[in-house]
Protein backbone atom coordinates (compact mmCIF):
# COMPACT_ATOMS: atom_id res chain seq x y z
CA UNK A 1 0.00 0.00 0.00
CA UNK A 2 1.30 3.95 -0.38
CA UNK A 3 0.40 6.66 -2.30
CA UNK A 4 -3.44 6.22 -1.01
CA UNK A 5 -3.50 2.91 -2.80
CA UNK A 6 -5.69 -0.09 -1.57
CA UNK A 7 -4.13 -2.47 0.63
CA UNK A 8 -4.99 -5.47 -1.25
CA UNK A 9 -5.13 -8.25 2.01
CA UNK A 10 -7.78 -5.88 3.38
CA UNK A 11 -9.65 -5.37 0.07
CA UNK A 12 -9.71 -9.41 -0.25
CA UNK A 13 -11.12 -9.80 3.44
CA UNK A 14 -13.88 -7.00 2.48
CA UNK A 15 -15.17 -9.11 -0.41
CA UNK A 16 -14.59 -12.64 0.64
CA UNK A 17 -14.15 -12.33 3.97
CA UNK A 18 -11.22 -14.49 3.66
CA UNK A 19 -7.54 -13.86 5.80
CA UNK A 20 -4.07 -15.78 4.96
CA UNK A 21 -4.33 -19.31 4.97
CA UNK A 22 -2.95 -20.26 8.68
CA UNK A 23 -3.39 -23.02 11.07
CA UNK A 24 -3.75 -20.99 14.01
CA UNK A 25 -7.57 -21.96 15.46
CA UNK A 26 -9.03 -20.16 18.15
CA UNK A 27 -11.54 -21.20 20.10
CA UNK A 28 -15.14 -19.26 20.18
CA UNK A 29 -15.27 -17.68 23.71
CA UNK A 30 -18.67 -18.42 25.07
CA UNK A 31 -20.41 -14.78 24.80
CA UNK A 32 -24.01 -14.94 23.10
CA UNK A 33 -23.69 -12.05 20.89
CA UNK A 34 -20.81 -13.49 19.06
CA UNK A 35 -22.00 -15.99 16.66
CA UNK A 36 -20.01 -18.46 15.37
CA UNK A 37 -20.00 -16.76 11.94
CA UNK A 38 -18.59 -13.46 13.19
CA UNK A 39 -16.30 -15.11 15.23
CA UNK A 40 -14.48 -17.04 12.05
CA UNK A 41 -14.65 -14.07 10.29
CA UNK A 42 -12.88 -11.95 13.04
CA UNK A 43 -10.72 -15.01 13.51
CA UNK A 44 -9.37 -14.99 9.83
CA UNK A 45 -9.19 -11.09 10.00
CA UNK A 46 -6.83 -11.45 12.36
CA UNK A 47 -4.61 -13.34 10.30
CA UNK A 48 -3.55 -10.45 8.76
CA UNK A 49 -0.75 -8.06 10.07
CA UNK A 50 -2.75 -4.99 10.12
CA UNK A 51 -5.25 -6.57 12.74
CA UNK A 52 -2.96 -9.21 14.62
CA UNK A 53 -4.35 -9.36 17.82
CA UNK A 54 -7.91 -8.22 17.07
CA UNK A 55 -9.84 -11.51 17.99
CA UNK A 56 -8.31 -11.96 21.05
CA UNK A 57 -9.31 -8.45 21.97
CA UNK A 58 -12.80 -9.11 21.21
CA UNK A 59 -12.73 -12.09 23.75
CA UNK A 60 -10.94 -10.57 26.01
CA UNK A 61 -13.16 -7.17 26.17
CA UNK A 62 -16.79 -8.30 24.92
CA UNK A 63 -18.25 -5.30 26.83
CA UNK A 64 -16.53 -2.85 24.75
CA UNK A 65 -16.98 -4.53 21.47
CA UNK A 66 -21.04 -4.90 22.33
CA UNK A 67 -20.78 -1.40 22.35
CA UNK A 68 -19.98 -1.78 18.46
CA UNK A 69 -22.30 -4.40 17.61
CA UNK A 70 -25.45 -2.65 19.58
CA UNK A 71 -25.13 0.70 17.87
CA UNK A 72 -27.71 2.02 15.61
CA UNK A 73 -24.90 3.87 14.02
CA UNK A 74 -22.12 1.01 14.07
CA UNK A 75 -20.58 2.44 10.69
CA UNK A 76 -19.81 5.45 12.68
CA UNK A 77 -18.60 3.53 16.18
CA UNK A 78 -15.55 4.67 17.63
CA UNK A 79 -14.03 1.05 18.15
CA UNK A 80 -12.66 0.34 21.20
CA UNK A 81 -8.67 1.28 22.13
CA UNK A 82 -6.29 0.81 20.55
CA UNK A 83 -8.07 -0.19 17.89
CA UNK A 84 -9.80 2.87 16.46
CA UNK A 85 -6.51 4.44 16.04
CA UNK A 86 -4.44 1.92 15.13
CA UNK A 87 -6.59 0.75 11.86
CA UNK A 88 -7.16 2.92 8.66
CA UNK A 89 -10.70 3.42 7.21
CA UNK A 90 -10.37 0.18 5.33
CA UNK A 91 -9.69 -1.77 7.78
CA UNK A 92 -12.52 -0.34 10.26
CA UNK A 93 -14.74 -1.41 7.57
CA UNK A 94 -13.02 -5.00 7.78
CA UNK A 95 -13.51 -4.91 11.13
CA UNK A 96 -17.48 -3.79 10.61
CA UNK A 97 -17.96 -6.88 8.33
CA UNK A 98 -17.30 -9.13 10.97
CA UNK A 99 -19.88 -7.54 14.00
CA UNK A 100 -22.22 -5.32 11.26
CA UNK A 101 -22.53 -6.55 8.06
CA UNK A 102 -25.95 -4.85 7.73
CA UNK A 103 -24.15 -1.54 8.04
CA UNK A 104 -22.02 -1.65 5.22
CA UNK A 105 -23.28 -0.37 2.39
CA UNK A 106 -23.24 3.30 4.75
CA UNK A 107 -19.69 2.42 5.88
CA UNK A 108 -18.64 1.49 1.97
CA UNK A 109 -20.68 5.43 1.10
CA UNK A 110 -18.37 7.50 4.21
CA UNK A 111 -15.48 5.53 2.44
CA UNK A 112 -16.15 6.65 -0.60
CA UNK A 113 -16.92 10.39 0.83
CA UNK A 114 -13.84 10.57 2.46
CA UNK A 115 -11.93 9.26 -0.19
CA UNK A 116 -12.84 10.81 -3.31
CA UNK A 117 -16.01 12.82 -2.38
CA UNK A 118 -19.32 13.37 -1.67
CA UNK A 119 -20.23 13.71 -6.07
CA UNK A 120 -19.92 9.57 -6.02
CA UNK A 121 -22.37 8.35 -4.21
CA UNK A 122 -24.90 11.23 -4.77
CA UNK A 123 -27.29 10.76 -8.03
CA UNK A 124 -27.11 13.25 -10.49
CA UNK A 125 -30.68 14.92 -10.47
CA UNK A 126 -32.81 14.03 -13.21
CA UNK A 127 -32.52 16.12 -16.56
CA UNK A 128 -36.37 14.49 -18.43
CA UNK A 129 -35.18 17.25 -20.81
CA UNK A 130 -31.91 15.71 -21.87
CA UNK A 131 -32.59 12.52 -21.07
CA UNK A 132 -35.96 12.85 -24.14
CA UNK A 133 -33.62 14.72 -26.52
CA UNK A 134 -31.32 11.35 -26.27
CA UNK A 135 -34.80 8.79 -26.79
CA UNK A 136 -36.01 7.77 -29.63
CA UNK A 137 -38.79 4.84 -30.98
CA UNK A 138 -35.59 2.62 -30.79
CA UNK A 139 -34.58 3.60 -27.53
CA UNK A 140 -36.91 4.64 -25.24
CA UNK A 141 -36.95 6.09 -21.92
CA UNK A 142 -37.07 3.38 -19.10
CA UNK A 143 -38.01 3.64 -15.32
CA UNK A 144 -36.85 1.66 -13.16
CA UNK A 145 -38.16 2.83 -9.23
CA UNK A 146 -36.86 1.97 -6.14
CA UNK A 147 -37.82 2.95 -2.83
CA UNK A 148 -37.64 6.73 -2.19
CA UNK A 149 -37.68 7.35 -6.21
CA UNK A 150 -40.57 8.14 -7.88
CA UNK A 151 -40.20 10.27 -11.26
CA UNK A 152 -44.16 10.21 -11.93
CA UNK A 153 -45.06 13.32 -11.43
CA UNK A 154 -42.33 15.40 -12.86
CA UNK A 155 -42.34 13.18 -15.62
CA UNK A 156 -46.42 14.03 -16.07
CA UNK A 157 -44.93 17.62 -15.34
CA UNK A 158 -42.51 17.45 -18.30
CA UNK A 159 -45.53 15.44 -20.77
CA UNK A 160 -47.77 18.52 -19.57
CA UNK A 161 -45.16 20.92 -20.92
CA UNK A 162 -44.08 19.17 -24.44
CA UNK A 163 -48.10 19.00 -24.94
CA UNK A 164 -48.12 15.60 -24.44
CA UNK A 165 -49.97 14.48 -21.78
CA UNK A 166 -52.78 13.14 -23.44
CA UNK A 167 -50.35 10.90 -24.73
CA UNK A 168 -49.23 9.03 -21.64
CA UNK A 169 -50.62 6.51 -20.36
CA UNK A 170 -49.38 4.83 -17.07
CA UNK A 171 -49.74 1.53 -15.37
CA UNK A 172 -48.25 -0.35 -12.24
CA UNK A 173 -47.39 -3.52 -12.71
CA UNK A 174 -48.79 -5.66 -10.05
CA UNK A 175 -50.45 -9.07 -10.26
CA UNK A 176 -53.08 -9.45 -13.05
CA UNK A 177 -51.78 -6.45 -14.74
CA UNK A 178 -49.84 -8.34 -17.57
CA UNK A 179 -52.31 -8.38 -20.17
CA UNK A 180 -53.02 -4.75 -19.61
CA UNK A 181 -49.61 -3.66 -19.98
CA UNK A 182 -49.48 -6.21 -23.75
CA UNK A 183 -52.61 -4.55 -24.29
CA UNK A 184 -50.86 -0.94 -24.10
CA UNK A 185 -47.73 -2.16 -25.98
CA UNK A 186 -49.23 -3.36 -28.76
CA UNK A 187 -51.93 -0.21 -28.93
CA UNK A 188 -48.58 2.17 -28.50
CA UNK A 189 -46.49 0.05 -31.33
CA UNK A 190 -49.29 0.55 -34.04
CA UNK A 191 -49.53 4.58 -33.48
CA UNK A 192 -48.12 6.82 -35.81
CA UNK A 193 -44.02 7.28 -35.55
CA UNK A 194 -43.40 10.55 -34.32
CA UNK A 195 -40.23 12.24 -33.14
CA UNK A 196 -41.79 14.77 -30.60
CA UNK A 197 -44.99 14.76 -29.02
Amino acid sequence: MGDGGINPSLWRFLISGQGKPSDVKQAQPPIGWIETRMWAELVALSTLPECKGLAAHVAQHPNKWKQVFDSADAHAEPLPRPWHSRLDRLAKMCVLRCIRPDKMTLAVQAFVVANSGAKFIEPPPLDLHSCFDDSTVQTPLIFILSTGSDPTKAFYNFAEQKGCRRKVFCISLGQGQGALAARMIAEAQVCPLVTHC
